[in-house]
């Protein structure tokens, strides 16, 4: 296990020494670092605050508890109410249709409610402190049809401890920060397997508290491309059929987005991309447009061969003084997951922030006539000259256009 733990730090140290002192974009990457650390020091202090004040409250609460528990047989009728319809909401999917009354600690049910929900819901209600039986009148039916206070609701799981729960909340984080840590710290005296065993749990787990994510997403098990998501807004300064225009113009893209380097379309509305990767390497993909509206959406996703799980929209929306705004939504799954984004956000690829400045330059299109990507400078006048050479509608069904960026080569369009 030391032996282990040596190598570990020592290629860590490496990659970390690597990251922050490169000739070429060191000054960037300790910038990126600093403005990091910065935003986790001043965010320490509240969330700690949070938990405290989380794990207080918890802490009176099971003082309640308790209490009630010792003295459940003196509690009047309306707090017994009360106490259950406090619990309904957990474990039936239309609590407001069921009417709930006690005598003396008796407790009378009432009103429609699904078949498979009635067990659970009496032995719930006669688990409440004070409550000394149960009278069921309730209505019962197989399904919602034709029942009107059974109309909408959503299934309720019932009682789940914290730790089962996709969202834990801050005392709960706090807790499994504190303790994974406390666990793989013990598990570089360890040897063996269990040495291994322990420091991957204990690290797991402080993981899970520091990201609040569930482990799928975390470490990329989960199908669908949800684990991070990104959203932003910004407004445009010209009409949405021009900006619409320019957008789907994908070819020049890497033009004015400095972390796109090549898009190629492959017909059938198929598109591979090809992006900035961590120290310097490219990522690809492949790309299908689900969906498009005219100066309206663009709806994608990747093919299911690709590594790299990736959905999103741009839409544009008409602002009354004719100018535009666009709003883009990113979800995606790296390798590894969530996991993996922060690996390739520590080595200075992180798509919020490329996404953020790649939107940048293309406002400045519009503001300024000109933005600048890959150590040159476009202008909207010649994007606008390239958009005009070839029908883009055409191109998108047909076409296998490419331009890339090559930085040791000029930019220019293939034909």
């Amino acid at each position: 296990m030391n032996k282990l733990t040596t190598f570990a730090s020592g290629f860590g140290l490496g990659v970390a020494f690597n990251y922050l002192f490169d000739k070429d974009r060191g000054a960037r990457h300790r910038a990126l670092a600093r403005d990091r650390v910065a935003h986790y020091y001043h965010a320490a202090p509240e969330f700690t605050a949070q938990a405290v004040r989380d794990l207080s409250n918890r802490a009176r609460g099971l003082a309640a508890m308790a209490r009630a528990a010792v003295a459940d047989g003196m509690a009047p009728d309306h707090i017994i109410v009360e106490r259950v319809r406090a619990r309904l909401g957990r474990f039936v999917s239309h609590p407001g249709s069921i009417e709930v009354t006690a005598t003396d600690g008796i407790v009378t049910l009432r009103g429609p409610v699904l078949r498979h929900e009635v067990d659970d819901l009496l032995k719930v209600v006669r688990a409440v402190p004070g409550v000394k039986g149960v009278e069921n009148q309730l209505q019962v039916h197989a399904d919602s049809l034709h029942v009107p206070g059974l109309q909408g609701g959503v299934p309720r799981p019932g009682e789940r401890i914290e730790f089962r729960q996709n969202n834990w909340s801050p005392g709960a984080r706090m807790t499994a920060i504190l303790g994974g840590g406390a666990l793989a710290l013990s598990a570089t005296r360890m040897r063996g397997i269990a040495g291994v065993a322990a420091g991957l749990l204990g690290a797991g787990l402080a993981l899970r508290g520091l990201t609040n994510l569930p482990l799928n997403r975390l470490f990329g098990l989960d199908d669908t491309p949800r684990v991070i998501e990104i959203q932003k807004s910004i407004n445009i300064n010209a009409p949405v059929e021009e900006v619409f225009r320019l957008w789907t113009d994908f070819e020049n893209l890497p033009r004015f987005m400095e972390h796109v380097q090549e898009v190629r379309r492959l017909g059938d509305g198929r598109l591979h991309w090809t992006v900035t990767g961590p120290a310097g390497s490219t990522v690809s993909w492949d790309a299908e447009i689900v969906e498009m509206v005219p100066n309206e959406l663009i709806v994608w996703r990747t093919t299911e061969s690709d590594s790299i799980r990736q959905s999103g929209r741009t839409r544009f929306v008409r602002n009354p003084d004719g100018t535009t705004r666009l709003d883009v939504h990113l979800s995606y799954c790296p390798p590894a997951g969530a996991l993996g984004h922060m690996i390739a956000t520590m080595a200075g690829v992180d798509p919020k922030r490329s996404m953020e400045e790649d939107l940048v330059r293309f406002q400045s299109l519009f503001m300024h006539g000109k933005t600048t990507a890959h150590g040159k400078t476009v202008t909207l006048e010649e994007l606008e000259q390239l958009n005009g050479q070839t029908d883009n509608g055409r191109r998108l069904a047909e076409g296998e256009q490419t331009f890339a960026i090559h930085p040791e080569e000029p930019a220019t369009a293939q034909e």
